[in-house]
């Protein structure tokens, strides 16, 4: 198995790469992809190759983000190095930017061992699955590729699921504004939230980011406000019927 560590610091990443080296993964290093003027198409280009991806702690959150705004995070297991644990807002706020879990540096090799075993076998038991599966199926030839506003879809041609569809409503009647993830629990379920809704809610929107991106939509339709909610784009709009939209508000309303 390939894993490649994104780095500031190539030194920084010594202990963990002998770690893993010892367990037989083929582990590079590289800190090139932050020198200034990479384009997306170099960032791709050398990431592709590695179905394992690991971020250092020497790269600040900004930093991070970047580079998951210019891969497709569902082809890879992507994983951040730490010094201790997040709290669980923020491990959510994560998961929804593609990052599936943490490594931290008191990782000792035995627990670093079973954290990629486990990632391995789920993603090749995924893989048997994947040709069985008829979950979110819509026919290709009722799914109508985006073009922006020569095109708009509607979100009733598009395979989303109910509480995913009320979502992206309660959303687009705020255009723009954000909408907190507790007033989304009461939409969505007409009560208050509790940590188990707040982590079904978190699953709806890894969902409808998933299904954007299904739909060829590689850029942020659905924006994360860390510690205050969510909200759409401006683009949402150039690839959705605004008539549709309108209609959801008169009804919400």
């Amino acid at each position: 198995m390939k894993i490649i560590i994104l780095t500031k610091n190539i030194l920084a990443e010594q202990l963990l790469q002998e770690k893993l080296q010892r367990l037989n993964y083929e582990v590079f290093v590289s800190s090139h992809l932050f020198q200034p003027g990479n384009s997306q198409e170099t960032v791709t280009a050398m990431i592709e190759y590695f179905p394992f991806i690991i971020f250092s702690e020497t790269l600040s959150d900004a930093e991070t983000l970047s580079i998951l705004s210019l891969i497709e995070v569902q082809k890879h297991k992507i994983y951040r190095k730490g010094a201790k644990g997040l709290k669980r807002v923020d491990q959510e706020y994560w998961q929804e930017k593609g990052i599936h879990g943490w490594l931290l540096q008191s990782f000792e090799i035995e627990e670093i061992r079973e954290l990629f075993s486990q990632a391995i076998a789920k993603q090749q038991t995924l893989q048997l699955l994947k040709p069985l599966s008829t979950e979110r199926v819509v026919p290709s030839s009722k799914i109508r590729r985006p073009q922006r506003e020569k095109d708009p879809m509607r979100l009733d041609e598009c395979g989303f699921r109910n509480n995913e569809r009320k979502i992206i409503e309660a959303l687009a009647s705020e255009r723009g504004q954000i909408v907190s993830r507790e007033k989304l629990c009461l939409i969505l379920w007409d009560k208050e939230a509790t940590n188990s809704k707040l982590a079904q809610l978190s699953y709806l929107v890894k969902g409808i980011k998933q299904r954007f991106n299904d739909l060829g939509i590689h850029i942020e339709l659905l924006q994360t406000s860390w510690g205050k909610g969510y909200s759409l784009t401006s683009t949402f709009y150039d690839y959705f019927s605004l008539e549709e939209v309108q209609k959801t508000e008169e009804a919400l309303y």
